[in-house]
């Protein structure tokens, strides 16, 4: 189900870079789908700790998380930016390298 969700998050960031042909599923529906897979991604996290808990406090746990995660990321962007025939100004890739794109709401 979360491979479905992520799929369709996917084709919505597809559909509004006009990357995909007209579709009405698209434009009235697609949205829903992030607020899913977030759910169901706290959810299989939830489950997971509960499942087999670990005696740690908040900055390990989040520590865990970025040393298993950051590395795809980076890697991504990094392929992201190699290539897109017309990348990002230099400043956008630093705030997204460091995770604060989201912090200035015009990128």
């Amino acid at each position: 189900a979360r491979y479905l969700a992520s799929l369709h998050v996917v084709l919505g960031h597809l559909n509004a870079r006009g990357a995909l042909t007209h579709s009405v599923y698209m434009d009235t529906w697609g949205y829903t789908w992030v607020p899913w897979f977030f759910m169901l991604s706290g959810f299989i996290l939830c489950a997971a700790e509960l499942k087999n808990p670990r005696q740690e406090g908040s900055v390990e746990y989040v520590a865990r998380r970025l040393v298993t995660i950051y590395p795809v990321y980076a890697f991504g962007l990094v392929v992201a930016a190699l290539l897109t025939s017309q990348g990002p100004p230099p400043w956008v890739l630093v705030l997204q390298a460091w995770l604060l794109q989201a912090w200035v709401p015009v990128i």
